[in-house]
Parts: structure tokens; sequence; C-alpha cells
């Protein structure tokens, strides 16, 4: 079983639905498998979606969103996610929310 259908069966037991923020590594492959989701669909992915890789990655955007409401995005997350999502990617959330 790979790790990230671990963690969602892990989530969907527990009943635990937000998404670990973790280190640098974690942010990276979860940065690449949002690009790649992008690139799939040519949109952001929705937190309600009804496909659990689609829905994983909004509600990991929205975590992310809420770091940067806190301040502690870094600025090198906040130029990646920029990068993936395009500069007006936080003000889109907050539309969509």
């Amino acid at each position: 079983m790979d790790e990230f259908t671990r963690r969602e069966l892990s989530r969907q037991i527990s009943g635990l639905h937000n998404p670990v923020l973790g280190g640098d590594e974690l942010f990276l492959s979860t940065l690449q498998r949002l690009r790649t989701f992008c690139a799939a669909h040519g949109r952001a992915p929705e937190p309600a979606a009804p496909s659990v890789e689609e829905n994983w990655l909004g509600r990991w955007v929205e975590a992310q969103l809420a770091e940067a409401h806190r301040g502690t995005l870094s600025g090198e997350r906040r130029a990646l996610l920029d990068e993936a999502l395009g500069r007006g990617w936080a003000l889109e959330a907050i539309k969509r929310g």
C-alpha cells in the first residue's frame, strides 16, 4: 500500500479530514501532485469533489491558504503555490469559500 493510500484510509477511519502539513519533502511531493492535477484538468482542485485525489488536493490547498492567512506560510512555499496555481490563487480560494 502506498503512503497516500495509507494516510487517506487512516483519515477516513479516524474521521480526521484535515490534511496534515509536514516537512519540505511532503510539501514538495504534494505540490507535484497539484501541478499534475492542474495540468491534466486545466484548473485547481475542488475540496468538495467526489474524487478522493481531487478532494484531498483541494483540502490541502485550503490548508495552505489558512497558513497564509495566519502568516505562517513561508515566502518560498507561497512562491511555489503562486507558480503552480497562478498569483491570484489565494483570492480565488477565498471567493469560492
